[in-house]
């Protein structure tokens, strides 16, 4: 919104950090029962609705909506909006729009400084009903990238809320394998990822001088990135660097957290559809057991432990490596009568355990020389072509 400051009457940007949504919707109200009130009044006859009269309505004519993704939204939902009002009558309008504005109130906060904005935006949110660990991760990196230009800040942001539509893949990666690898590789639970887990994903702006030594190689590679992708040769030879991540690694904070989620839903998405694996995916998707809860845990633990081979040794033997994986995650299936969250966030974090083995190697031949303990009998049930898989390789006797 464009607003004249008090000292100076110059125009200035005020930027809406939190209750864009609500606002919109009040401004999409407003006017839709301004529009309808003037059409009835026009058809029936009427004087004009003086409901408005001793109201200002400047701060609609002063939104300022940049993002694309939410003007296409703004624009569905007026016509929702307006075809909501199509049915009310001259009397009804006026009783809705005297209740918005009479009854309803807007609590303005206004900060000179962004960081401050964003400061305080956690900590409101932080009490109350909270919001998603995702929202809050969303406003502290954005608080780092007060420095980027906004076209990149809007680009990744139009991102990130693609992903976050309800079709969309990021409380999924982030509740069942971000966070879960990332705490199993350290022997630490992860059954549930809630707002007392996002320091998880919070480490050191890449642009701070007083950083510890230990970041130097991720600072290094933060700009080596940066400058080899916006040297002049690559408009001649068209090639693009991106950023060397680690499901482990330490936060980058601001774009390259941004860059960080979005290159892991590509990876998982890379991994499941790879051809080398679909023989093992066809045995997940072809059980009888398969919709038990239990077995939804155990296809999370096996893409899991697939995606952190993937992102440590690439696709270099990965039928191979897959077939480690799937005996592993699935032995867990097979060993017991029922496996409960517990039962797979207990069985990743063991001493034994593969991700341990992948997090520990050197190379890729050191995973797929994963030694296999043999399962003497099968105590679940409903378990098909994945029981016969089993005993072909050696991991149940029977």
């Amino acid at each position: 919104m464009n607003d004249p400051d008090e000292d100076t009457g110059k125009k200035v940007s005020t930027d809406v950090v939190d209750g864009q949504q609500r606002l919109l919707t009040v401004a999409l109200f407003i006017i839709g029962i301004k529009e309808r009130l003037v059409k009835l009044s026009d058809k029936q006859q009427l004087p004009a609705s003086s409901i408005f009269n001793d109201v200002s309505l400047k701060f609609i004519s002063k939104l300022r909506i940049k993002n694309e993704l939410s003007i296409q939204q703004l624009q569905r939902n007026s016509v929702l909006v307006k075809q909501q009002l199509a049915s009310f009558d001259i009397k009804q309008l006026e009783a809705l729009a005297y209740f918005i504005l009479k009854h309803c109130s807007v609590v303005f906060i206004q900060l000179s400084d962004l960081s401050e904005a964003f400061q305080f935006f956690d900590s409101q949110n932080a009490r109350g009903k909270a919001l998603e660990p995702y929202d809050l991760l969303k406003a502290y990196h954005l608080r780092e990238m007060l420095h980027e230009p906004d076209l990149v800040n809007n680009k990744l942001i139009s991102q990130w809320e693609f992903y976050a539509r309800n079709d969309g893949q990021l409380k999924e990666v982030f509740d069942n394998y971000l966070y879960r690898i990332r705490q199993w590789i350290k022997h630490k639970p992860a059954r549930y990822f809630s707002n007392d887990d996002i320091e998880l994903f919070k480490g050191i702006n890449p642009d701070n001088e007083t950083s510890p030594p230990y970041f130097a190689i991720y600072r290094l590679s933060h700009h080596f990135t940066d400058n080899y992708n916006s040297d002049r040769v690559r408009k001649n030879d068209q090639k693009q660097l991106d950023y060397p991540f680690t499901l482990n690694q330490v936060i980058l904070n601001g774009r390259r957290f941004f860059n960080y989620v979005d290159h892991y839903i590509e990876l998982l998405n890379f991994v499941i559809n790879k051809p080398e694996l679909q023989k093992y995916f066809h045995l997940i998707n072809s059980y009888d057991g398969r919709t038990r809860k239990g077995d939804k845990y155990t296809k999370n633990l096996f893409q899991a432990i697939l995606l952190f081979y993937v992102d440590k040794f690439g696709c270099h033997h990965l039928e191979q490596a897959g077939k480690v994986c799937f005996l592993w995650a699935y032995k867990m299936r097979l060993d017991r009568k029922s496996v409960q969250l517990a039962t797979m966030d207990n069985y990743a974090v063991t001493n034994d355990s593969l991700f341990t083995v992948i997090d520990n190697s050197l190379c890729s031949k050191d995973v797929r020389n994963y030694l296999q303990v043999p399962l003497t009998m099968c105590n679940a049930t409903k378990m098909g072509e994945i029981e016969e898989f089993f005993i072909e390789n050696g991991v149940l006797l029977k």
